[in-house]
């Protein structure tokens, strides 16, 4: 099959669903936005919580947990 007639068939499928090709470009740009501005505010929430942190312990060395763990003194109280 010659590229030109592939290149004929995708054109006339563009033409004919256009607004289809549209509505999932702008999604696809939406998500990604999305995906950056979470990213974003996740890190700056991150850096937030620290800086209060460490002006509420100063300490040179902070170590936290990426995971909650409860002790079982207050689950059983």
């Amino acid at each position: 099959m010659p590229l030109s007639h592939i290149a004929m068939l995708a054109s006339g499928d563009l033409r004919a669903r256009r607004t289809r090709y549209l509505l999932l470009v702008i999604v696809i740009a939406v998500g990604s936005a999305l995906m950056v501005a979470l990213s974003t505010i996740s890190v700056g929430t991150k850096i937030y919580v620290q800086d209060q942190l460490y002006q509420i312990f100063p300490a040179d060395i902070l170590i936290y947990s990426q995971s909650i763990d409860i002790p079982n003194a207050f689950v059983n109280a």
